[in-house]
């Protein structure tokens, strides 16, 4: 179809519309107009008269639901602003005329997704600017230096043949030069990684094999008769020790025939295609390590430079050289400090080299890539050595209220337990609880030998009838009789500086009135949508809820929803197409609160609703009250954290 004819049924399309109705079509004798109107534009699907129009309404919808996912509003300078994205969304959904079977979620993988090739050329042409652009810098300080040293002897300063002619004096060449650094930041790439002219090697993945191909045709059509070769791939005889030799090239061929017991169908040509293919992460890291190590040489070789430079200054004017202390002490002479850096150049060419380049030893700051982290562990390394109390940094880090909850108190014992709770539980929107399973466990740990033979005592308030169950090597009959954790062995002690489960317990139940807090959601249909209205209420008035967050699902495609009273706050969440109310506190003073929203949509759209928090009040009221030694009773000093978690809260 022409662009000509594609203009003409557009164009066509205005005259032939009807309005009042959500979905409509028209047909003429050659084509169906299938559209929706959305807001002040309108979504257009023209297809042929044979086309299934069921198909057609639900590929128009899923078109419809695209664009929220681009534009902020239905506008056309939002619709003209994202185009190209809308563009490639819509390819993933229509292909050669075609309906693909995607749903949203795919379309935004893989319009979203990144090109293994795009990343080596980015990191190939950025580390080949880099260098570019410290060569320019380093031709424009070696002018100037070399106009300074005319200037000093009375002489006309040199030019520079590759720029103009030899009359050109060192101040303007500079300047040509900073002009060309700058001229380099211009986006004049070409679709392959510039590479430097001249018989520059590097980068030349697998030329080797394209040479030896370019041999063998030129030998063919010279009339020479090429045999190919029958000895096995990859060992030069049948013995044993070349196999040994090769065995992990033979290992992984072997791996291309047989999968999983059963055999490939692949040929001797695929196998040695597939074996000796690259990674294009490895490329990449090739790529960016040897463009490294060669900034690292071109580096040292100027500072070997400047450093001949100067001691040759110095014997001119008749003083001593001077040193360079990056690599020793200052009485260090400029020629030995040149054969220093030498012999380090010499070095990182050895196949020594760690993932990221070498570093020449001494206190030089020359090249220290990523050295600051580094010193800085030092640093605090060394305080903490010193005795000082170091405070982790958040800064770049998102840790979600939980894990703060999570930390340890700051003053922990030589005897600290952790109480941690975990629910689990499902109910249904109609009420009634489906299921409700919480696992609780004492965790023991003990910092300190002279406390390893100790006894806990336990206070068991929990009226629910939860199943308790201490370790096997505690004494069960002496937790029965005087509810008191200790080892069955008297003579033995706990383990030193690692976490003990001593006592573990389960609550399971189907009883409403053992939910620690509820959740009631009505959502009820109205003309435009849907009215929601949640509710929530803690039964259990010793708890304390911190950091409550209730997730509501959202139709997509449809906006953000509008709030009308809320206790607490809310977030919405266009992208996964959710609403979460947050409650930083939830106890007995604060035990319910509501929350309605409007929202296009059907009352099973908001389902189901998931629940999050944390308390430091456990569920169950077990709780360690004491600690004593076994020889003679005296009390100890103990820590306790108590963490009460959730694991799945769902109203389905």
């Amino acid at each position: 179809m022409t662009r000509t004819r594609i203009e003409g049924l557009l164009a066509a399309f205005p005259k032939l519309m009807n309005t009042g109705k959500q979905h409509t079509f028209v047909e003429t004798e050659s084509v169906r107009y299938v559209y929706q109107p959305m807001e002040k534009l309108y979504m257009v699907l023209i297809t042929t008269k044979n086309s299934n129009i069921l198909e057609d309404l639900e590929t128009l919808r899923l078109f419809s639901r695209v664009i929220p996912e681009y534009c902020r509003a239905l506008e056309e300078n939002e619709i003209s602003e994202h185009c190209f994205d809308l563009i490639f969304a819509f390819d993933e959904i229509v292909a050669l005329g075609y309906r693909e079977n995607v749903n949203l979620a795919q379309i935004r993988t893989f319009t979203e997704m990144d090109s293994h090739e795009e990343k080596v050329f980015r990191a190939v042409r950025e580390t080949q600017e880099r260098e570019a652009k410290a060569e320019m810098r380093r031709k424009a300080k070696e002018l100037q230096q070399a106009r300074r040293d005319a200037e000093r002897q009375g002489k006309k300063a040199p030019g520079f043949g590759g720029f103009g002619s030899s009359t050109v004096s060192g101040g303007s060449t500079a300047a040509m030069i900073t002009e060309t650094i700058i001229e380099t930041d211009k986006p004049k790439v070409a679709p392959a990684p510039a590479r430097p002219s001249g018989p520059s090697k590097a980068l030349k993945l697998g030329a080797k094999g394209k040479e030896v191909d370019n041999f063998v045709d030129k030998l063919k059509s010279e009339g020479e008769t090429i045999m190919s070769s029958n000895i096995p791939e990859y060992c030069r005889a049948l013995e044993e020790n070349e196999i040994s030799e090769h065995c992990f090239d033979l290992i992984f061929a072997f791996d291309e025939i047989v999968a999983l017991g059963y055999r490939e169908n692949v040929n001797l040509a695929q196998i040695r295609t597939f074996t000796e293919m690259d990674s294009h992460e490895e490329k990449v890291f090739r790529a960016v390590r040897e463009t490294q190590e060669r900034e690292a040489k071109a580096e040292m070789r100027r500072k070997a430079k400047e450093l001949q430079q100067a001691r040759r200054d110095a014997e001119r004017q008749g003083k001593k050289a001077p040193g360079f202390g990056g690599f020793g002490s200052s009485t260090v002479s400029g020629g030995s400090t040149a054969a220093m850096i030498t012999e380090t150049i010499i070095e990182t060419d050895k196949p020594k080299v760690a993932p990221a380049p070498a570093r020449p030893s001494g206190p030089s700051k020359a090249l220290k890539l990523g050295a600051k982290g580094k010193e800085v562990d030092n640093f605090v390394d060394k305080l903490k050595s010193e005795g000082e109390t170091i405070m982790s940094s958040n800064v770049g880090k998102r840790t979600s209220e939980a894990t703060k909850a999570h930390t340890p108190p700051i003053n922990i014992e030589s005897v600290h337990m952790k109480i941690e709770e975990k629910i689990t539980l499902t109910c249904g929107r109609d009420g009634g609880l489906q299921n409700m399973e919480l696992h609780g466990m004492i965790m023991l740990r003990i910092s300190d030998d002279k406390f390893g033979r100790i006894r806990l005592h336990v206070e068991n308030e929990d009226k629910k009838g939860v199943q308790l169950q201490t370790h096997p090597n505690v004494d069960k009959k002496l937790f029965t009789a005087e509810s008191l954790i200790g080892l069955k062995n008297p003579e033995k002690s706990f383990p030193v500086n690692s976490d003990v489960g001593v006592l573990k317990w389960r609550l399971q139940t189907t009883e409403e009135s053992f939910i620690p807090l509820t959740i009631n959601c009505w959502p009820s249909e109205s003309g435009s949508g849907c009215d929601v209205n949640i509710e929530y209420e803690l039964q259990e008035d010793n708890l304390e809820l911190n950091d409550v967050v209730i997730t509501i699902p959202l139709p997509s495609g449809v906006g953000a929803p509008v709030i009308g009273e809320i206790d607490g706050e809310y977030r919405h969440d266009s992208r996964r197409n959710t609403l979460e109310w947050c409650l930083p506190v939830i106890d007995a003073k604060n035990k319910s609160g509501s929350l309605e929203f409007s929202i296009a949509g059907q009352p099973n759209d908001f389902f189901p609703v998931q629940v999050s928090f944390i308390s430091k009040k456990n569920y169950c009221n077990i709780q360690v009250t004491k600690v004593t030694q076994v020889d003679g009773n005296s009390p100890v000093r103990f820590s306790t954290e108590t963490t009460f978690l959730v694991d799945k809260y769902e109203i389905l």
